[in-house]
């Protein structure tokens, strides 16, 4: 087993997209359980694993949302943002 871990990953716009768009859809199944799910019949150690699972994935999406670069369109002159 290696002792070290590849730091650098090498991942086009279209392939994190992807990833988003996974994340969110476990997301929404998840949600989609718990509203579908019988309160009484429910298991409170497993509501409790799947709540931290569904922070993790969240706070993944939100690791990849804060390193995006977003563009917007500038003056040419000047490079002062428009609106």
């Amino acid at each position: 087993m290696p002792s070290t871990y590849n730091n650098n990953f090498s991942f086009n716009p279209k392939d994190i997209a992807l990833i988003e768009e996974g994340l969110r859809t476990l997301s929404e199944h998840h949600d989609t359980i718990m509203m579908m799910r019988d309160g009484d019949a429910a298991d409170p150690g497993a509501i409790e694993t799947k709540d931290k699972k569904l922070k993790q994935v969240n706070e993944l999406l939100g690791k990849i949302y804060n390193q995006k670069i977003f563009y917007s369109q500038t003056h040419s002159h000047d490079g002062v943002p428009l609106g």
